[in-house]
Formats: structure tokens, sequence, C-alpha cells
């Protein structure tokens, strides 16, 4: 089977486009709403761009990376769109960071309402999401146990290379299966929990729009 480059790929898709160039920099600005001076930093490096407002609260704004293999030619898309549009890369920052500073300060305000929607989820799920736990930090630390025996008892010619291997790899799918349901269920939990307090957001921002 014959190997393809990155080079090769990336002509197939048509994205053989060069990079374009630009330094990496830190982009502080700043603007209001509702009488609230916003601030706000840029950090803009060779493949992604990063957005943190510092004040008057400090949360992540906006975070874009663009996949490697494409890198040249979506970040020329961004540049062409922006043209179109007749806004400045500063422009965009503001538009994004706003529309996150917005949508953190209706959070803040709903929290109480977000809270006790949650709750439901978090009594059904809570306490089996700590049986899980506990069950993972105990197999953890039986299999943690076992394997420093299982080392000393190979070191001392007292197990064979192909049963302490045996014995290794089911030791290591206990721990795994142990995490796996706890990291599982907890994924559940925040996945609801995130759609719950979004979907509450979306539509006290939408009331706001129809009420303007």
């Amino acid at each position: 089977m014959s190997s393809v480059s990155l080079e090769g790929v990336q002509k197939i898709l048509h994205l053989d486009v060069p990079y374009p160039q630009f330094k990496s920099y830190d982009q502080p600005f700043e603007f209001v709403v509702n009488t609230v001076t916003v601030k706000a930093i840029a950090k803009v490096s060779w493949r992604r761009i990063v957005i943190y407002i510092t004040d008057p609260f400090e949360i992540l704004a906006w975070d874009c990376q663009f996949p490697l293999f494409s890198l040249g030619v979506m970040m020329l898309k961004r540049k062409e769109i922006l043209a179109r549009d007749g806004k400045s890369e500063l422009d965009d920052y503001i538009e994004r960071t706003r529309e996150a500073y917005i949508r953190h300060v209706t959070y803040l305000q709903l929290k109480p309402q977000i809270d006790a929607a949650q709750s439901p989820i978090l009594n059904k799920h809570g306490a089996e999401l700590q049986r899980l736990k506990l069950i993972y930090e105990l197999v953890r630390g039986r299999v943690a146990i076992r394997k420093s025996e299982l080392r000393l008892q190979f070191k001392a010619d007292l197990v064979g290379q192909k049963p302490y291997q045996s014995e290794l790899k089911v030791l290591k799918n206990e721990e795994f299966e142990a995490r796996y349901a706890h990291s599982n269920l907890e994924r559940e939990i925040e996945i609801n929990l995130g759609a719950m307090k979004q979907k509450m957001i979306d539509a006290a921002l939408d009331n706001n729009s129809n009420g303007a």
C-alpha cells in the first residue's frame, strides 16, 4: 500500500495554499456595554486565536484553532470573510467578545434559576456518580498494590513472563473499566447540565431581543 504525504492530501483537497505570514502578538482592547467598560486581550499565534475577558471578570471569550492540514486556506478564508463584511480583525475580536460578555452576564443573572433547574439531574445521578468514583478509587488502589507485588515476584523469578504479562493486562482492563464507568457518567451529566444551561441562556437572550 502506497503512503500519502500531508502535501499530497492537501493537494487532493485543494488545500495546498501557502500559509499566510503574520507575527504572534497580544492585542489588548476594550469596549462598553450598558455603561460597563469591558477589557479583554486577544492572544494571536501562528495557528490559534484566544481571547480572554480580563475585566470586570475573567473568562475565556473565544478560542479558535485551525486544523493544521488546512491551516493556510482557512486563515485566508477568514481574512476574505472579514474583508467582504468590511470588518477588521479588531472589529471581529470585539464582536465575539461582546457576545461572550453578554452571555456570561446573562448566565450570572440566571444562575439561581439554572441551579434550580439542574438540581433534579444532580439529585438523580449524584449518588451513583459518587459510588462509581469510590469504586474506581478502590480498584485503582488495589491494582497499584497488585502490580507492585507482581513486579517483585517477577524480579524474583517467582512468576514467568507470560503469566506476568497476562495478569498485568487483566489489571489494566479492570482499572480502565472502573475509570470509564465513572468518567462516562460524569461526562453525560456535564453534557446534560451544559445543554440545559445554554438553552436557558438562549431563551433569555431571545426574549431580550424580542422585547427590545
